[in-house]
């Protein structure tokens, strides 16, 4: 599922329970292919966030605590740690500062990024997890590059496609 696809259908997916759901206008111009792969997708994520207790917030519709990828906690938005949010497309990690950016690379190069996230993405067909997110530290490590003053977020969402800005 690409970016575009994801953002046209997001307006549709609301929160009904603490569970997502996903309520498209009957004239629409999304195909009833796509209509059930993001219904079978939000299956797994309701299924994720009642098994471990999560709260989905209506205003974002993010679960989970915002929290460092290295360490689990919440996080004040002065932190050097990046900040992961869940979506119930995939993840946003959100890099304030060089340090933060340093961190997420040193995690994706290091493996740790797996155990973080190798459950919630997957990969392009015929890609490791490993490789994926060796490409995903060397893209960061070119924007923080040619950023070397900006914030920086990733988004990867749950089909393996991701993308890197500054904001």
């Amino acid at each position: 599922m690409t970016e575009n696809q994801i953002n046209q259908l997001d307006p549709y997916v609301k929160v009904v329970n603490n569970q997502y759901v996903l309520q498209p206008p009957e004239n629409n111009n999304v195909s009833q292919s796509m209509v059930t792969e993001i219904e079978d997708e939000l299956s797994q994520v309701n299924a994720d966030i009642k098994s471990n207790g999560y709260t989905i917030k209506t205003n974002d519709k993010t679960y989970g605590a915002s929290t460092s990828a290295a360490f689990g906690v919440v996080l004040a938005k002065s932190s050097s740690n990046p900040t992961i949010k869940r979506f119930w497309w995939g993840i946003r990690v959100y890099m304030r500062n060089k340090t933060a950016v340093n961190k997420e690379i040193a995690e994706f190069k290091n493996g740790q990024a797996i155990a973080e996230f190798g459950s919630l993405v997957s990969p392009p067909v015929g890609v490791t997890l490993s490789v994926y997110f060796s490409n995903i530290a060397d893209h960061l490590t070119n924007m923080r590059d040619a950023h070397p003053h900006s914030k920086l977020y990733m988004d990867i969402n749950r089909f393996g496609a991701y993308k890197i800005k500054t904001y």
